[in-house]
């Protein structure tokens, strides 16, 4: 499956005495290989806290605000100089755009300079440009550096249609003891059917808002961690349908659902709402829904009615609803893509399956309608309409 990776880290420079040394923003200090900064450890400066947040600017990107407070052990002053890097993921280069920093609310001067490419990656690697600022601690001192910037989106429509965001984290472990606190919150345009999060990284939220009322929501997805060494970089692949073919429905339903297919139904719903319709009318538009969903029972009609309401997490009453689409804790290792490889065996398809931690539907107890979109809404609509008459 080829996916394409957004890349993005924090780099610290320390200068101690007269050896020029480097560190790595989230975080670590840095000597040279093959003539490029590379982390090593450091016993003076403690990474207190973290907070990472990516907001969906749906222009096919993201805007990101870094925020990190560290702190000098040490009872003795402390130089250094700190970046923030651009590296290389698979096939695509990540470029900042509009890149800010500020340490202790002070926008500070920043230096660009290219490093050249390393003739061998370091543990998978590739460092592109480094953004440099100069910080001071005096003894015990804490600061606080902030960064704010936008980087393009990445995915793929191999299997699955996934947006993925990478941030390396690892070069934390290498700063004086745990991370005292690190939290990561995605802030996505809609809703998304699954996603995947690496280990080390626990769930702390996942709620839905109204931006504009039956038009567009969020989906923000929160990690908290304290005491943390991070093991793996935060990778987060968002999956959601492509179409007809996408899947992910019948791996919750057991349905192959009409929400694609459904399009013209929907459409000559919204026309309808407009003009009043005669009684003849409204009859051969419902003889046409009812012969379009023929082939789908009527407790067919009603999963896929639900699958809707709970991708964004409606709370349901039903206790078989609830086991449907609930029933996985986030983080719950599974095979992925789960729609093409829990129950396929054709070979072409598994050489693309492997184990993730997987978040599947959550429940949201602040659900509003007011989330859905007015397709949605209308499709759910239609669907329920059908379930009435033949029950009549």
């Amino acid at each position: 499956m080829s996916t394409r990776h957004l890349f993005s880290s924090l780099m610290v420079f320390l200068t101690l005495a007269l050896l020029p040394t480097f560190a790595f923003g989230n975080d670590a200090e840095y000597g040279s290989f093959s003539g490029m900064p590379v982390p090593i450890e450091n016993d003076s400066i403690r990474m207190v806290s973290e907070n990472i947040i990516f907001v969906d600017t749906a222009k096919g990107g993201w805007r990101v605000d870094a925020t990190y407070v560290f702190e000098n052990t040490t009872d003795k002053k402390v130089s250094l100089k700190m970046g923030y890097p651009e590296t290389e993921g698979d096939d695509s280069g990540v470029n900042f755009k509009g890149l800010k920093t500020w340490v202790d609310g002070k926008e500070v001067k920043i230096t660009t300079k290219t490093s050249g490419q390393m003739k061998e990656a370091w543990k998978g690697y590739r460092l592109g440009k480094v953004h440099l600022f100069d910080v001071s601690f005096e003894p015990s001192q804490k600061q606080e550096v902030k960064h704010t910037f936008e980087m393009a989106g990445g995915g793929s429509v191999a299997l699955a249609c996934e947006q993925e965001i990478s941030y390396i984290t690892r070069t934390g472990r290498l700063w004086k003891g745990p991370i005292g606190t690190a939290r990561f919150e995605v802030s996505l345009l809609g809703a998304f059917d699954a996603y995947t999060i690496p280990e080390g990284y626990e769930v702390k939220s996942i709620k839905h808002e109204v931006i504009r009322k039956g038009e567009r929501s969020r989906t923000n997805v929160v990690f908290e961690m304290k005491d943390w060494m991070p093991k793996e970089d935060f990778r987060f692949v968002m999956m959601s349908e492509c179409g007809e073919e996408g899947g992910m429905d019948k791996f919750y339903t057991g349905v192959s659902c009409p929400f694609w297919s459904a399009a013209e139904l929907v459409e000559a719903r919204v026309t309808s709402q407009k003009s009043k319709l005669t009684e003849e009318e409204k009859k051969k538009r419902q003889e046409t829904e009812s012969a379009f969903l023929k082939e789908y029972s009527k407790a067919d009609l009603r999963l896929c009615r639900n699958y809707i309401y709970a991708r964004y997490g409606y709370p349901f009453k039903s206790k078989d609803l609830q086991k449907k689409f609930y029933s996985h804790k986030p983080g719950t290792k599974h095979i992925y893509p789960p729609h093409y490889c829990s129950k396929r065996k054709n070979k072409d398809m598994l050489e693309y399956c492997h184990e993730e931690r997987l978040i599947f539907f959550t429940e949201d107890k602040g659900f509003s309608p007011n989330l859905m979109t007015p397709y949605e809404l209308m499709y759910v609509k239609i669907l329920l309409d059908e379930e009435k008459r033949r029950k009549k």
